[in-house]
């Protein structure tokens, strides 16, 4: 896939470019917060659809102490899709939804640092709400038309489990990195086809120390 190249691509970028920073990267990679940005895409399924990707674009608050630390961020997804939500008897509807509202909290661990090079992972929730959804089949019978809106408005948003790793290169005070997100999704959410996963790459920028004691006066 061509996302899985560009994500190899830009993991050995990584690597190199941090090699001449590795100097400085313990004393400004600890006990730091680093605010960014990133962007990447999101492969997913519905019931009608099978691997459709959607671009990402996410800001993120990245605190480290010595051994872990908080990974926070809160982004979109861009898409329109195609997905079903049943009646209270099972049967299927056609809906659409379209672009989603995505914020992330997991708690990280730092296992390993090689020169500039510091690996994490990262364990969690993601909150997904869509922007709209809407039926696009036509329902007659207005019983069965509540029952399917009530459904679509239930499942258009979920709260998901993700497991994150990354890769992030120390370079002075800003950084590079690389995510890889993979997120199980619920029966009960209409993008249920599969687990999603994501291929994210940005920049990250250490504004200040998250231990106090190292803040200046």
């Amino acid at each position: 896939m061509r996302t899985v190249r560009w994500l190899a691509c830009g993991l050995a970028l990584i690597t190199l470019t941090a090699s001449s920073a590795a100097a400085q990267s313990g004393r400004l990679f600890r006990d730091s917060w680093f605010w960014g940005v990133n962007a990447g895409v999101m492969s997913f399924s519905t019931q009608t659809v099978s691997n459709q990707e959607a671009t990402v674009i996410n800001g993120e608050w990245f605190i480290t102490k010595t051994h872990g630390g908080l990974y926070l961020s809160i982004g979109e997804a861009f898409f329109t899709a195609s997905g079903t939500v049943n009646d209270n008897l099972g049967n299927p509807y056609n809906v659409q939804v379209k672009d989603m509202t995505q914020v992330m909290a997991d708690a990280m661990v730092l296992p390993v640092a090689w020169g500039g090079v510091h690996l994490y992972a990262a364990g969690g929730f993601l909150l997904n709400i869509a922007h709209s959804a809407a039926i696009t089949d036509s329902i007659l019978n207005p019983n069965i038309k509540t029952q399917v809106q009530q459904n679509l408005n239930d499942q258009k948003d979920a709260i998901c489990f993700n497991l994150l790793v990354g890769v992030h290169a120390q370079l002075k005070r800003m950084a590079i990195f690389g995510n890889f997100v993979w997120m199980p999704t619920p029966a009960n959410f209409v993008l249920s086809g599969r687990s999603a996963y994501f291929l994210q790459g940005g920049i990250r920028f250490n504004l200040s120390p998250s231990d106090e004691s190292q803040m200046p006066k």
